[in-house]
């Protein structure tokens, strides 16, 4: 057949590359689908389909499933295996797979119903070996041009790279997961915007105090105490930005095992990337470093030259291949290491000190025995200095048995060892001591010890002790010099006794049980004891409050000034006796005086009315003056009975309108207001609470004073007004101003004319008992207030009154 023919009427078979050109020269003619003018047009169709797709495609057809394939799915056969495959049956081209793939087949061409398999393992014979191949595949019926099935037209691709790649990430993520779990610190990984704790070693489980169940929950959920601190913002920046973020003594309020407390950190915060170079996490890796914070800050005062500063450990990484001797390790291991490139792992040991290298054999033939790797040595830089480093590994098992890997992190402590070092020679009497980093805490405590030692009150920090569940004492773990006085025991001499060795009554009070109530529920409590046992007599102040796994107890000896107080109370109780007695007596002279100072009235009154028009002129002025002393003195008693008595007596407190009771006043002085002609304004006075009988009195004598203390012929005008204030201790007060425009007063006078019986004016001219004001501060008093007068002779006269809005009785405020 010419060439020019067959383009032109098998153009389906133009093309197609290297399987074009195969299909074009095969002898079709000897297999069972005949040659190629003999295909139907489904046939045709289909392979045309096939040949000029770029992607990978199969074609099984016919009874023998005589097999077509393009260009794209060629590479999939390998250089050395089945290609070409084309027109052979597929029983003999896949014979390995044909037990899986022929079901497959024959379910399609049987049903109709296309299959489709995701990253399948379908191994097959290739590149001269049987390879491990994963497809993603799909297996669609091919019809006929009658309408049947007469083939299986398959569409794959070959996903061995991407399972490949997906088994090494699960891999690299469970070594991940076991050296995060294996590091020294505290280490987590968080995922996602929403910094889900996907996983966490138990350090920082502890650290956060919430237990295992944080795991798979957002950082903002598993810690809602962090919510307004800056951790949260600073991880979304970091998985924002990918820029690492480091911080060293970083205060932390967190709720650990349900109790509030304060804690330091030097924390690292990386962002993790997937095989794409994107961010899906952030790792967290953290040290406690509280101890040292609070240690610094006591051992600082005490002595500048003592530095307790054990700064973060930064971490880095090593994978070693036991098998290869390979070794893989973090860009930190090798800045550890003094290198600004990847290692070998000869380069990794011989970087180590020769006189630390008996040192590393060692661990590592521990290591071989119990599979965890941990030791400590020096790194020679390139520069010839020397760094501290401590590694630890864990060893990884096939399973067989045989070791394979070595995992693990190193830490430059080169800080650590130069501070110990430092601290050795200051302190050489406590050498044994400084060998690791509990130093700073036992220096911690002794400073501890000698400020406690400053305080005058006494303190102890108690430890709970146990049996079974059940607390059945305390004993001493701290103790202060003032403590002593109680205990006769120095706080050396009673650390690690219990209580009840040294106070064997103290079960007889109730502070065994407030100890328990404090350390079991958290809450501070304060009361006061009497301790009238163990030879002891004192009255104690106490509080306790828990700290960590301990109770701490201060307490004040009020001895002193509970006899005092006892002392006080029984002289007021004498006081309220006398008072009463005094009271009594008050009631008996007063109505002892009224009654001959009645008769004097009535027998006067009596002498004018009979006899007054016999009498001359100056007899009847006499008769008057004496009528005018006998009011007096009436008035002057009732006066002294009612100031004697306000004290005791017991008054309603309501709430009273001060707008109505200045009504009630103007009422009441209707007669004096009108012949004094008087003008008397207020408006927009308080409603406060207090006695209305005692206020009543009150101000019905400062009005009427302003009406009494009068100018001749000047019609008096009196302003009443009001304002309110505040104070923080104490609420909020009315300042009610009474104004007059009368004689007024020299100013030097201000006090004077509070006192019992003070008068400024004689008693020809203005009358009165010199009670009057008196009485008023004592109301005022009475209510938690008080009152000052403002004057000035010839222009009138101010008095202040300061009342609280409600009623406490607080005594101690002064008018603004």
């Amino acid at each position: 057949m010419e060439v020019s023919n067959l383009k032109r009427e098998y153009s389906f078979l133009q093309a197609g590359g290297e399987m074009g050109a195969l299909t074009r020269s095969y002898n079709w003619a000897q297999t069972s689908i005949g040659s190629i003018d003999q295909w139907p047009q489904s046939l045709r169709t289909t392979l045309g389909i096939v040949l000029h797709s770029a992607f990978p495609m199969f074609l099984f057809w016919g009874d023998e499933l005589l097999c077509f394939y393009n260009d794209a799915f060629r590479p999939s056969l390998g250089n050395e295996g089945k290609h070409p495959a084309l027109g052979k049956p597929g029983k003999l081209v896949w014979p390995e797979i044909w037990a899986f793939i022929g079901p497959l087949i024959e379910k399609v061409k049987t049903t109709g119903e296309p299959v489709w398999y995701k990253n399948q393992l379908v191994p097959f014979y290739r590149n001269g070996k049987l390879e491990n191949i994963y497809w993603t595949f799909s297996y669609s019926p091919a019809y006929g041009d009658s309408g049947k099935i007469n083939g299986v037209f398959v569409t794959c691709t070959e996903t061995t790279r991407e399972v490949d790649a997906m088994q090494q990430l699960r891999a690299s993520t469970s070594r991940f997961n076991d050296l995060i779990e294996q590091s020294p610190v505290a280490c987590c990984l968080f995922t996602g915007r929403d910094m889900v704790i996907e996983v966490a070693n138990p350090t920082m489980i502890g650290y956060w105090g919430k237990g295992n169940s944080v795991i798979g929950k957002p950082l903002r959920e598993a810690l809602p105490e962090l919510i307004g601190q800056p951790f949260l913002q600073i991880l979304d920046e970091v998985f924002t930005t990918g820029e690492a973020y480091e911080a060293k003594d970083a205060r932390a309020e967190l709720i650990v095992n349900g109790v509030p407390g304060i804690y330091y950190f030097d924390f690292t915060y990386k962002a993790i990337r997937n095989e794409y170079g994107e961010i899906y996490g952030v790792m967290d890796t953290a040290v406690d470093v509280t101890e040292k914070v609070l240690a610094q800050r006591k051992i600082e005062e005490a002595d500048e030259k003592v530095q307790m500063a054990i700064q973060s450990a930064k971490l880095g990484t090593y994978e070693i291949n036991l098998i290869t001797g390979k070794i893989i390790t973090s860009e930190r291991m090798n800045e550890i290491w003094g290198l600004d490139h990847p290692i070998s792992r000869a380069q990794f040991i011989d970087a180590i000190h020769p006189d630390d290298q008996q040192a590393r054999l060692e661990a590592n033939q521990q290591a071989a025995q119990n599979g965890s790797l941990v030791y400590e040595a020096r790194v020679v830089w390139k520069d010839g200095s020397q760094h501290w480093v401590r590694l630890s590994g864990k060893v990884l098992y096939d399973d067989k048995g045989q070791a394979i890997t070595l995992i693990g992190v190193v830490q430059d402590i080169s800080e650590l060892k130069f501070f110990a070092e430092e601290l050795k020679k200051q302190v050489s009497a406590r050498t044994k001591e400084l060998e690791n980093a509990q130093i700073s805490l036992q220096v911690a405590n002794q400073y501890l010890q000698r400020i406690i030692n400053q305080f005058e009150s006494a303190l102890a920090s108690l430890i709970p002790v146990y049996e079974g569940n059940k607390i059945v004492d305390f004993y001493f773990k701290m103790t202060n010099l003032a403590y002593q006085a109680y205990s006769n025991l120095a706080p050396d001499k009673i650390q690690n006794k219990k209580v009840s060795d040294v106070f064997p009554g103290y079960f007889q009070t109730d502070a065994f049980e407030k100890y328990i109530e404090t350390f079991e529920t958290g809450k501070t409590n304060q009361w006061e004891l009497h301790y009238n046992l163990d030879g002891l007599d004192v009255y104690l102040q106490v509080i306790a409050s828990k700290m960590e796994q301990e109770v701490v107890i201060n307490f004040s000896d009020v001895t002193t000034l509970k006899t005092l107080q006892l002392d006080l109370l029984q002289k007021v109780k004498e006081l309220e006796r006398s008072n009463e007695e005094l009271q009594q007596f008050a009631h008996v002279a007063s109505h002892d005086l009224k009654e001959p100072v009645r008769k004097i009235k009535t027998f006067g009154s009596r002498l004018m009315m009979d006899f007054g028009h016999e009498l001359p002129e100056k007899a009847r002025l006499y008769m008057q003056k004496m009528e005018k002393a006998t009011d007096r003195i009436y008035n002057m008693i009732d006066g002294v009975l009612l100031y004697s008595s306000l004290n005791i007596t017991d008054q309603p407190i309501d709430c009273v309108d001060v707008n109505k009771l200045i009504q009630n006043i103007c009422d009441d002085l209707e007669i004096l207001i009108q012949q004094k002609e008087a003008v008397i304004r207020w408006k927009d006075l308080p409603t406060l609470e207090g006695s209305p009988l005692l206020l009543y009195q009150l101000f019905y004598n400062l009005v009427n004073n302003a009406l009494k203390f009068a100018k001749a012929n000047v019609a008096p005008v009196i302003e009443i007004s009001a304002e309110l204030v505040s104070s923080t201790s104490n609420g909020e007060f009315a300042i009610i101003r009474v104004q007059d425009n009368g004689i007024g007063f020299d100013q030097k006078f201000a006090d004077a004319i509070f006192k019992t019986f003070v008068r400024l004016n004689t008693k020809d001219q203005y009358e009165g008992t010199g009670l009057g004001l008196a009485l008023c501060q004592k109301i005022a008093e009475r209510f938690g207030g008080a009152i000052q007068a403002e004057g000035k002779e010839g222009e009138g006269a101010v008095f202040s009154v300061l009342l609280p809005m409600i009623q406490t009785c607080t005594k101690t405020i002064l008018l603004g």
